[in-house]
């Protein structure tokens, strides 16, 4: 469960903030329409209606537009669902059974009377502040300001949301590109990989297992394409060992603590097949299993660790290790270290030893080939069952489809995060057009007195720019605020980088800067088509 929490939280908090920024441009709606209609209220309190019956409409007219909303988005959430679960189908268990049921869609409808309830209230209230006399003295076009204070703030909290949610997904982003350009210690290209169950459930036993992994690795090796094949215990890049670990000092009461290293049973080819290079001394070899004295290849760490600076070639470790035949093993070579506990994880120390010595019944396949792995899969399944038919055999992948895999869920963090991000970046764009293409109409007597005194249209279009700058910078600045807060909750899910990241916060700042500028062009390009002449005859 622990895994699949974070997304869950991610799901919950990305969902609700985009749900206010849809509350915030519903409201903002319908407060417009709200003061539009200032006179048309004032005529009807004139008239003797009760108060109560103008906050029902306002309200019925926030839950009809709100049930339509809803009606919408759970046919759109038909759709959505089967693309997620196709989209996350390896990074979330029992996908399978997420649908848009009979009580997806009744939760539906309690946030839909939620969102009419929280809509409906401002524009209401506002319709009730009303005072007679002077809304009939108001002209039909004019707005309260009052009524775009509101309408303001609430574009500054949409643009707000739209920067939190856009610095997480970034953050995430940025996380899972520096995961997947972590040097792992192999050379993951055209390799294979894949799991055999070689266990004592399906009749193999310690005795049978030698001699059917000794005829894959040979079978293996000869077939056409193949460079390199080999299995061990232990797979990288998420992948629990078996630890061990000594005391070592020149006496018993000097002594020191290694610290815990993985132990890695292995074949030969295993080093070949993962592209583990050798800095010193020699691989293990098939012959190393048929000898008296054991003998181990160890890590560049684990030699460290063990051995300080000395040459650790030719020496024996402290003590036995599991599986060993009589004696404490000998080194025989040193290999790079290699990440086996996790992309994120820094590489521990690693001691190799025969498979043989240890032969574990499930065990892990990696196969080199010198062109394209995926066609030689087949012919490793082939070969597989033709040593033992009832033999099950995992899904053949690439091995760097299983790196890609083992941070899949990070890679859902950032999907969902980056989902809506989006989704709320366009609802602040279109709330904020929506505002100054309301302000135009409100504002068209000044700019027709403004171009009939000689402004020019690019003076016009620079002027309602400002006007929608000005609420995006605020937006801007109050949303790296909020971020700069948020994010310390990712802190513990992001790798390479700070949840305060310059970088991040500069970029999505200049990205939503950039969108709302764009968006506010289209509202401003109609203030400058003011007709003075056509305005001032009509009044």
């Amino acid at each position: 469960m622990a895994p699949v929490r974070p997304a869950v939280v991610i799901f919950v908090i990305g969902a609700a903030l985009v749900l206010l920024v849809a509350c915030a441009n519903a409201g903002s709606l319908l407060l417009a329409r709200a003061t539009a209609r200032e006179r048309d209220v004032a005529v009807r309190l004139a008239l003797g209606a009760p108060r109560a019956r103008v906050l029902r409409a306002f309200l019925a007219e926030g839950l009809l537009i709100a049930l339509a909303g809803a009606a919408l988005g759970a046919i759109l959430a038909f759709g959505a669902v089967r693309v997620f679960t196709r989209l996350a189908a390896t990074m979330l268990p029992r996908l399978e059974d997420v649908a848009v049921d009979l009580p997806v869609l009744l939760a539906s409808l309690a946030i839909a009377g939620l969102v009419a309830l929280l809509c409906g209230t401002a524009p209401a209230l506002h319709a009730l502040r009303t005072d007679v006399a002077p809304a009939f003295r108001q002209t039909g076009g004019s707005g309260s300001r009052r009524a775009r204070r509101l309408t303001g703030a609430l574009v500054v909290a949409q643009i707000a949301a739209s920067i939190v949610l856009l610095v997480g997904a970034s953050l995430l982003a940025r996380t899972v590109i520096s995961l997947l350009s972590v040097d792992l210690g192999i050379e993951s290209r055209r390799t294979l990989a894949t799991t055999l169950m070689l266990t004592d459930a399906i009749g193999f036993d310690g005795a049978a297992r030698k001699p059917f992994v000794a005829d894959l690795m040979r079978e293996l090796r000869g077939l056409p394409g193949v460079r390199h094949a080999g299995i061990g215990s232990s797979f990288p890049p998420q992948q629990s060992m078996v630890e061990v670990a000594f005391r070592v000092g020149p006496s018993r009461r000097e002594a020191r603590d290694t610290g815990h290293m993985g132990l890695a049973a292995v074949t030969p080819g295993y080093f070949g097949a993962l592209g583990i290079p050798l800095l010193a001394g020699r691989l293990l070899e098939e012959r190393d299993a048929g000898r008296g004295e054991p003998v181990a290849v160890i890590s560049r760490s684990a030699s460290r660790m063990i051995f300080d600076a000395e040459d650790p070639i030719g020496r024996r470790l402290p003590s036995r290790l599991p599986g060993a035949r009589t004696e404490p093993a000998r080194v025989v070579g040193v290999v790079g270290d290699v990440k086996y506990s996790g992309l994120h994880a820094a590489a521990g120390g690693t001691i190799y030893i025969p498979w043989e010595d240890l032969p574990v019944g499930v065990v892990n396949l990696a196969v080199r080939t010198a062109g394209d792995p995926l066609v030689v899969a087949p012919a490793i399944r082939s070969v597989v069952h033709g040593l033992d038919p009832g033999q099950p055999i995992g899904t053949i992948r690439p091995l760097d489809d299983v790196i890609a895999r083992s941070i899949a869920d990070r890679r859902l963090h950032t999907l969902l995060a980056g989902s809506f991000a989006g989704l709320a970046l366009v609802l602040a764009l279109v709330g904020l057009a929506a505002a100054l293409a309301r302000a135009v109409t409100e504002l068209r007597r000044e700019l027709a007195i403004r171009t009939a005194l000689g402004s020019s249209p690019h003076r016009t279009v620079r002027f309602m720019i400002a006007k929608g700058a000005a609420l995006a910078a605020t937006g801007v600045v109050a949303g790296l605020a909020a971020a700069a807060l948020a994010a310390r909750g990712l802190a513990g899910m992001l790798y390479g980088l700070g949840p305060r990241d310059p970088t991040t916060f500069v970029g999505a700042a200049a990205l939503v800067a950039f969108a709302a500028l764009l968006a506010c062009y289209l509202p401003a390009r109609r203030a400058a088509r003011v007709d003075p002449a056509e305005l001032l005859r009509a009044e």
